[in-house]
């Protein structure tokens, strides 16, 4: 028997990874190109979302912020353009739509004296940065940076320019392979492709070995608070204008140096990167080849 051989293959693998099942699936069948969801898991402390004179280690977030928050997520449910939420990539480049069908927080708990929650995301696909700066303009919005209309504005023509969370607290909680199991489940040879079994087993690995090497991380390093001193320097929309006023003045400045061009005439930037066709772009998600999520970028 298939399970049999578990235990054994775990006896050779170090405890921060185990196999838990083994399931058989079809001659063809590819982990990522079947994948039909993801869910993602952003594990944080509650001060994160402190009015900004009440940011600190002992802050317990209640109910009231927490049923903000969850409103506040909702706003990214559904298919957008988030050309905003990660790096090179346009507001005409069809890869930019993505679509979001859950974006959950989850019950507070305390660990060391410091309250957590979690956040949980489920989508189709991810891009580079994309979570990860989902829930900077999230945090950025319950602080008093920007008001709640800002939201649904990003998903707009417009660059706005958001800061990221820290790496530390994203992790790849699970996939999900629902067209595979409507397909294949009830064929008679092959069986459902789902860990809803195991849910005691990964529940106590995820608290054992990934919420606690978070959790002491940034119980030592408060990595969270350290960015949160340089949100407060942030200015969203201003950093996107300077920068685009800048490469004017510098199409200017080449103009005249090739001849007398006018700041009106349009100036050919050589330094710009070419723009790649949609078709021809690498995927940048969170569960790209190149890593398990876009902390690693």
């Amino acid at each position: 028997c298939d399970k049999e051989l578990i235990p054994k293959i775990n006896e050779h693998l170090p405890k921060q990874i185990r196999v838990i099942d083994i399931k058989r699936v079809t001659k063809k069948f590819n982990s990522k190109r079947a994948c039909t969801s993801r869910v993602y898991e952003y594990l944080l402390p509650t001060y994160a979302f402190a009015p900004l004179e009440d940011t600190h280690l002992k802050y317990r977030i209640n109910a009231s912020l927490i049923s903000q928050i969850q409103s506040l997520l909702d706003i990214y449910l559904g298919t957008h353009n988030f050309h905003n939420f990660t790096s090179g990539k346009t507001y005409e480049d069809a890869s930019s739509m993505r679509y979001i069908m859950s974006f959950k927080i989850g019950h507070p708990f305390v660990r060391g004296d410091l309250e957590f929650v979690a956040l949980s995301i489920e989508g189709q696909s991810f891009m580079l940065h994309q979570i990860r700066k989902m829930i900077g303009f999230i945090i950025a919005v319950v602080r008093g940076y920007l008001t709640d209309n800002k939201i649904s504005e990003t998903f707009n023509k417009d660059k706005v320019d958001i800061p990221r969370v820290p790496a530390l607290g994203l992790f790849l909680e699970s996939v999900k392979y629902e067209r595979y199991n409507r397909k294949y489940a009830d064929d008679g040879m092959h069986v459902t492709l789902d860990w809803e079994e195991h849910e005691d087993a990964i529940s106590s690995f995820k608290e054992e070995y990934i919420y606690k090497v978070i959790i002491d991380s940034e119980i030592r390093e408060l990595s969270m608070m350290r960015w949160l001193e340089t949100l407060q320097l942030h200015d969203f929309y201003q950093t996107v204008q300077r920068l685009a006023e800048m490469e004017k003045q510098k199409g200017e400045e080449r103009g005249r140096e090739g001849g007398g061009g006018t700041s009106d005439e349009p100036v050919d930037d050589k330094d710009s990167d070419e723009e790649i066709p949609a078709a021809k772009k690498p995927c940048h998600d969170d569960l790209g080849s190149n890593a398990l999520n876009d902390e690693t970028k």
